[in-house]
């Protein structure tokens, strides 16, 4: 049966791009057709190195009528305003991890998605890799028993930067190497959906979430101006299934 492909562009040419962009290109039911980012020239330069029709800036892409799905990869802290942005062009979006910063901006772009109709989603799908398929299928079928509790550990490592490295206009932007310890780009919102994304794929869904956080790095002089966001967490998740 013959498939007329989607048409897709991507927002966003930091280092995640080089994945995604490649990838994308080796499936047949959809095309990416467009790059845009904030710097065109960079938006325009990948474009050329993969091959893709058009760089161009985000206003264009999501103007474009032939686009149907967009592919966010932009910073943390812009998934929320652009995939909002996105849905109000009436583009089904697709961000990277987290979907949001902000839960408000979260609630938005699903509010934006089911009002016109679209679709959201989102990063990580490592879910559908064997492990998790083979771990959810002897939870379903009773092979341990009764789930009660689970725990996930992340430990990571990454000291803040003095002095930002600053991107010249066609260069591709790496954030661990500039502003990842500001709000919405440590590890938390990096790493961290990973494991919420595999206990929710083995446990349901969550009904509560209590945590506490510290700024540790933010306390030493020589940080306190550069680290604007907690970097140690601990959380508690309650299951509507009743794990713990």
């Amino acid at each position: 049966m013959s498939h007329t492909p989607t048409k897709v562009g991507i927002i966003g040419c930091g280092r995640i791009s080089e994945t995604y962009v490649p990838n994308a290109k080796r499936f047949r039911v959809f095309d990416i057709v467009a790059i845009a980012d904030t710097r065109i020239e960079a938006a325009q330069a990948r474009a050329e190195e993969y091959g893709v029709p058009k760089g161009c800036s985000v206003d264009e892409l999501l103007a474009d009528p032939e686009i149907e799905i967009v592919i966010n990869l932009t910073p943390h802290a812009a998934h929320g305003p652009v995939g909002i942005s996105t849905l109000e062009a009436g583009k089904s979006v697709y961000n990277e991890k987290p979907f949001a910063v902000y839960r408000e901006e979260g609630q938005r772009m699903l509010d934006l998605a089911k009002e016109k109709g679209i679709h959201v989603g989102c990063a990580p799908d490592t879910f559908f890799g064997g492990a998790w398929q083979t771990a959810r299928k002897l939870i379903d079928e009773g092979v341990i028993g009764e789930p009660v509790a689970a725990s996930a550990c992340l430990m990571a490592y990454n000291a803040p930067r003095l002095q930002s490295s600053q991107a010249d206009s066609s260069a591709y932007v790496n954030f661990y190497q500039t502003d990842f310890f500001t709000f919405g780009v440590t590890w938390s919102f990096d790493r961290g959906p990973y494991y919420l994304n595999a206990l929710i794929h083995l446990l349901g869904p969550v009904r509560r979430v209590t945590c506490s956080a510290k700024n540790t790095w933010g306390e030493k002089e020589m940080f306190e101006e550069i680290v604007k966001t907690p970097t140690h967490f601990a959380g508690v998740l309650d299951f509507q299934s009743g794990v713990v």
